[in-house]
């Protein structure tokens, strides 16, 4: 059903290891909830949907089987708001790469691993503080976010950084432990 504006609300049940869109991407414009339906696997499920503004999901949602979110979100551009509980994402490549109007990103991300491009050209992005001390690859992670100008994060695990902060040409405040190995 539409209300006055023409807002449909979508709800699907069930159990599904994987989801994508592949209509539709212009149309959807807030995810509110992705609740216990024992999602996997996220790759490219909403690539591109351009008007999606937030994804605000409830505390009741039980994503703890989610551990790929490859392309999920990215080139999603008016992308704003985003808190959700990724406590077991270990792979998230490309995942908000082009979130141009994402701002702010303060999600717990504790097992990810790889974070390819992850933020890449996020150019509005300011303020970086998640939690994500597992991460070995950060790869072009935050390369092209021209506004980013605080990361605060312990990144201990780090093995590969190559580009991660390319073109971070506002980070001023860099509050971060890892270790360097330098071998012969």
């Amino acid at each position: 059903d539409a209300n006055d504006d023409g807002v449909r609300t979508i709800t699907i049940t069930g159990q599904f290891k994987t989801f994508k869109m592949t209509d539709g991407q212009d149309m959807l414009t807030e995810i509110t909830q992705f609740g216990d339906c024992g999602i996997e696997n996220l790759t490219d499920a909403f690539l591109n949907c351009t008007k999606l503004t937030s994804v605000n999901s409830h505390n009741t949602d039980n994503l703890n089987n989610l551990t790929n979110v490859t392309s999920t979100w990215q080139g999603c551009t008016k992308l704003s708001t985003f808190n959700i509980k990724l406590h077991s994402i270990t792979n998230a490549t490309r995942a908000w790469q082009g979130c141009t109007e994402l701002s702010t990103f303060d999600v717990s991300l504790n097992a990810l691993t790889n974070a390819t491009s992850a933020w890449q050209d996020c150019t509005n992005l300011t303020n970086f503080s998640s939690y994500i001390n597992s991460v070995t690859n950060a790869t072009s992670a935050w390369q092209g976010c021209t506004e980013l100008s605080t990361f605060d994060n312990d990144l201990n695990a780090l093995i590969n950084a190559t580009s991660a902060w390319q073109g971070c040409i506002k980070l001023i405040t860099f509050k971060s432990t890892f270790i360097v190995l330098i071998t012969a």
